[in-house]
């Protein structure tokens, strides 16, 4: 069975707008470190890629916001690859808040692999790892409580 990786994120005050609740941009920054944090995991962090003339370059971003989060919520990113192409990754997010296990937002993240500024096939010792971690677009689900 495929696994899926799991970012812990506890909302400080400067996340928060002048509504109360997390700035939409902020989520942006949580989805970029977890998937950081899944990438170094790997194997495959940011100085062995570019050793390696490597640059993970993402070229779409689409966030569906569910609920509210506020100052002091625990939430868990949690990740796995939909897209697993030659050239192409989509990482699919749903963050979760941790206390209620309400869904508070979906996202979906692509990304392709430059080397010397031209895209690149995924190299086979990346893509063979990432493989364990691929769900078939509409597939995984997180369990949680229901909106």
């Amino acid at each position: 069975m495929p696994k899926k990786f799991t970012h812990q994120v506890k909302v400080r005050n400067y996340h928060i707008d002048s509504y109360g609740h997390v700035n939409n941009a902020q989520y942006l920054a949580y989805l970029e470190d977890a998937r950081t944090d899944f990438m170094d995991g790997l194997g495959f962090d940011m100085t062995t890629l570019r050793r390696q003339d490597l640059q993970i370059i993402i070229t779409r971003v689409e966030i569906d916001y569910r609920a509210p989060a506020t100052l002091g919520d625990t939430l868990m990113v949690h990740g796995w690859y939909s897209t697993l192409a030659s050239r192409k990754v989509t990482w699919e997010h749903e963050i979760v808040n941790q206390l209620t296990e309400r869904l508070v937002a979906k996202a979906q993240v692509s990304a392709a692999l430059l080397q010397g500024g031209h895209i690149v096939v995924i190299p086979s010792e990346i893509r063979d790892v990432m493989q364990d971690y691929f769900w078939p677009a509409g597939q995984a689900r997180i369990s949680r409580k229901p909106v």
